[in-house]
Formats: C-alpha cells, structure tokens, sequence
C-alpha cells in the first residue's frame, strides 16, 4: 500500500508516455490521476489531491472492483478524514459517507489474496473504529451514546483477526492501541464518579504510552505526533502526572 514518492513521479512520467497508444486508455487515466493524487497528498495539497482521487474513483469505479479500487478508495477516505480534522473538508462530505467509502474498500479485497492485502485491510479497520469512536458514526447508522461508540469501535477492532494469516501489522497494532486509548478516555467522560473516571483516564494514559513507545520504535511519525499531543491534552485537563 505505501509508495515510494520517486516511484510515483517515474510511473506518472512513463504513464504519460504510453497513454496515447494505451488499449484501455481510460483505466490508463484513472492510474495516473491515482498517482497524482497520492503526489499531491505526500505534498499535503491535500484540496487537489482530493480532487484528483475523485477523478480517479469517478472512472475507475465502473471497472470490475480490483485491489488498485480497493486501495484509491482507502486513500481517499483517509484523506478526507485529514481534511475533516483540519477543517478543510466541505459540506458537501459527510463523516457517514467516509466511514461507507472504508467499509466498501474491505469489501472490495474480500475476493482477493490476503497476503497482498492485509495491510491495507487492517488500516482501514482502525479507521473505521476511530470514525466510531471520535464521530460517533458507524457505516449504516448514527451512534448516538458514547458507550455505543465505543462498543461500535472495540468490535471493529475485533476484526482485525479476520484480516489474514500473518500476525497483525506494527503499524496496525500502533493504531489499534491508539484507537483504545481514545476509547477509555470517552468512557472516562461518562463517568460520574471522580475516582471511577480517573482510573478510566490513568488506563488511557498508559495504553498511550504503549501505543507511543511503538510509533517511536518503528518510525511512524505522524503517529508520533499525534498521540503525543494526546497525552498532552489529557494530562493538561485532568492534571494527571504522566509516567516519565
């Protein structure tokens, strides 16, 4: 699933090169707007890439469902859930339809070789949980309390089992935790009881610091970044000392 950015800008220039004389030329297309989208992302221009990913979904999505549908529409979901945090998204989208979009691209892989697709299975899993649990918003309907949110996210996680026979990704694992920490955070919130909440905040601190030692370990650093400011904002509010 991950692309290597020069790969990309060598398969767009050869792309461009053999579209004229290209037999299915209009899948041809579709390729390279994908590879432009994912250009621009890696660039985060993340207004064009978006466009260009739709580009892409709007002539690809006739085609029989492939692996390359499956992981167009993977991108562009977690593209727009980027933008939905930077409040960059327009009316137009809703949380809903990007939690559908994650959903249709494990759909897409059920036929396919797990080997080649279990990673991007798992992300999209853990997507789909952390849509749950900060939106509250499953594929098929509103999630309208935060005990439903989190149970809806802790059952998708469940999933991730289902996705192969390889042990689970890092990458994965690192969001699967993450995904948890946010859960026993929420669940702290609906406490009334001081002493029941804090405990709820204290286990999150820690599934947080499992969850950073990985990112650091294996090098994610958008991960990095994101859990740390988390633990930051948890322990600034609830002044929770963090373990050094």
């Amino acid at each position: 699933m991950r692309m290597d950015f020069r790969k990309a800008e060598r398969l767009l220039l050869r792309g461009r090169c053999l579209l004229p004389k290209a037999e299915n030329r209009e899948l041809l297309e579709a390729r390279l707007y994908y590879l432009e989208a994912y250009k621009y992302r890696k660039q985060n221009e993340r207004v064009i890439s978006l466009a260009l990913f739709e580009k892409a979904y709007n002539m690809m999505k006739t085609t029989e469902p492939c692996r390359i549908l499956s992981v167009l529409v993977f991108h562009m979901a977690s593209l727009k859930i980027e933008m939905l945090r930077n409040g960059q998204l327009g009316d137009d989208y809703s949380i809903q339809d990007i939690a559908v979009q994650l959903n249709d691209s494990i759909e897409i892989l059920k036929n396919e070789d797990p080997r080649l697709t279990q990673n991007l299975k798992e992300c999209a899993i853990t997507r789909l949980a952390s849509i749950a649990v900060d939106y509250g918003y499953a594929c098929d309907r509103r999630l309208s309390t935060p005990e439903e949110q989190v149970d809806e996210a802790q059952n998708i996680l469940k999933k991730l089992g289902e996705c192969g026979h390889l042990p689970t990704s890092k990458y994965a694992e690192c969001l699967r935790l993450f995904v948890e920490t946010k859960c026993c955070y929420k669940l702290g919130q609906c406490e009334i009881d001081e002493k029941c909440a804090k405990h709820q905040y204290m286990k999150s601190l820690a599934i947080a610091d499992d969850a950073l030692s990985m990112a650091t370990k294996y090098g994610f650093k958008y991960e990095m970044n994101t859990i740390s400011q988390f633990k930051h904002e948890i322990s600034h509010k609830f002044e929770i000392s963090e373990v050094a």
